[in-house]
């Protein structure tokens, strides 16, 4: 049996998230040797379940996210920050401020961390594009923050930002991070802007209509850094503005993506499925009433610019070495029977850890998890802000990467997901682990189905 996900850090001292961060909150690890690792040992991606475990950012998948995090050691953080040769200033006579962790009140960092996590639960986008948003946000924050240190350079300006010695205060830091990633949660979440952001830069002391970019004060590099990240970004293939499509949706898929199979209601109509090979959307009733039909959410996330990766499909050949099984092979029939094997063992614990990184309990979806525990990590370590800023920074781009990893196997394999799979009329009818005729149901909470970590609920939010 796999191991499973541990609890949210607001229930347990266990993380998975700290593992490739040494205790100065840098990244660390070859990226190459972790990842041939993770192939020869088979966690990358997800390896039983009938294939659709690849599919989302809440089991094998989030394993690529720690090749990932190695390969932005390697590609963005250690590059920039521990091999570049310091900028030789004299020193101005004032000496900058050296922080001293805060345990009462969370650092800037967390600040707007939060504040991006609440505008992702109240904007519903889906788990990738929370991923990305995420990427975004501390982006921003790193490219202001290394104008203030002595040799990180920023993803797209480089040191055209860097600051003066005597310039390079804890408060000025602060004030240019805050510019920073309020443009960036503005620009992705303008729901919450009234709400949330503009009360909380005010909160802070700072004026959210300061749109400076004159780089000798702190506003004006946070606003100028940000607006760099967010021409880069737009431009990505996200379709965030929604100009890439004719329906003007933003982030709807602009590739014609359309499904072999019809979608069917559940439990799954055996006739309905043309090819038991491929991804059939599901039909029901949601918590509000509605009638949904599931839609490829993300169709186009494939073509989403990476942060660290080579290229979208860097590990589809891994991951197509074992799988997706074809329909009516021993294996098809084996991962089925397995899968509902772990699904009538699965304890209470275990249910719930696969609750949680379905997409509970805030909906900030798999991806702002990650964050959450980072800020677990931080909290536990007793971070300084700079520490921070460079781990979110690797976290959330690991994320972005691990998402565009997930959604290109989705749409390459395009494989059929296991409520349709198991439910398939085939020689194994009789559940040869209960010792009887096995009931088509529609899965629902109390199923063990549903707590299979790929997710087997029909929700349009991941599929």
């Amino acid at each position: 049996m796999r191991e499973y996900f541990p609890w949210p850090p607001e229930i347990t001292n266990r993380t998975s998230a700290e593992g490739a961060l040494d205790a100065n909150g840098s990244v660390v690890a070859s990226p190459h040797e972790a990842s041939d690792a993770a192939v020869k040992d088979g966690s990358v991606g997800a390896k039983r379940g009938v294939h659709s475990e690849i599919a989302a950012l809440n089991d094998g998948t989030l394993q690529i996210l720690f090749v990932i995090l190695s390969a932005v050691s390697h590609a963005r953080v250690v590059d920039r920050t521990e091999l570049e040769t310091p900028d030789l200033e004299t020193p101005d006579l004032e000496t900058p401020d050296l922080e001293t962790p805060n345990l009462e009140t969370p650092n800037i960092v967390i600040q707007w961390d939060n504040a991006a996590l609440q505008g992702a639960r109240d904007s519903k986008i889906g788990p990738p594009m929370v991923a990305r948003a995420l990427a975004i946000v501390h982006t921003c924050i790193y490219d202001t923050w290394a104008a203030y240190d002595d040799r990180a350079s920023g993803t797209q300006l480089g040191k055209a930002l860097r600051q003066p010695y005597g310039m390079r205060t804890l408060e000025n830091k602060k004030e240019a991070i805050s510019f920073a990633a309020y443009r960036a949660v503005v620009d992705l979440f303008q729901l919450d802007e009234a709400t949330l952001y503009h009360p909380l830069m005010t909160s802070l002391g700072y004026d959210p209509d300061n749109t400076t970019t004159d780089t000798t004060t702190p506003a004006g590099v946070g606003n100028t850094a940000c607006a760099a990240v967010l021409r880069y970004r737009h431009n990505d293939g996200s379709n965030q503005n929604g100009l890439m499509s004719s329906s003007g949706v933003p982030y709807s898929d602009y590739t014609g993506y359309e499904p072999v199979n019809p979608p069917s209601t559940v439990p799954v109509i055996p006739t309905s499925t043309l090819d038991p090979n491929r991804w059939q959307p599901l039909q029901y009733t949601d918590q509000t009433g509605a009638f949904v039909t599931q839609v490829f959410l993300g169709a186009q996330w494939n073509r989403v610019v990476p942060f660290a990766l080579r290229s979208d499909d860097q590990f589809r050949a891994e991951l197509s070495s074992f799988g997706p099984a074809e329909y009516g092979s021993t294996v098809y029939r084996e991962q089925a029977e397995e899968l509902i094997e772990l699904s009538a063992k699965l304890t209470d614990e275990q249910k719930m850890i696969a609750e949680y990184w379905k997409d509970g309990p805030h909906s900030e979806t798999p991806s702002g998890h990650w964050a959450l525990l980072a800020q677990f990590v931080s909290m536990r370590d007793h971070h300084t802000l700079d520490q921070d800023v460079k781990m979110f920074f690797a976290v959330t781009n690991a994320t972005l990467d691990a998402s565009i990893v997930a959604w290109d196997a989705k749409r390459a394999f395009d494989s059929v997901r296991p409520a349709t799979a198991i439910l398939l009329p085939l020689s194994w009818a009789t559940d040869s682990v209960v010792g009887r005729p096995r009931k088509k149901h529609r899965p629902h909470g109390r199923c063990g189905l549903v707590t299979v970590p790929a997710g087997l609920i029909p929700d349009p939010a991941i599929s």
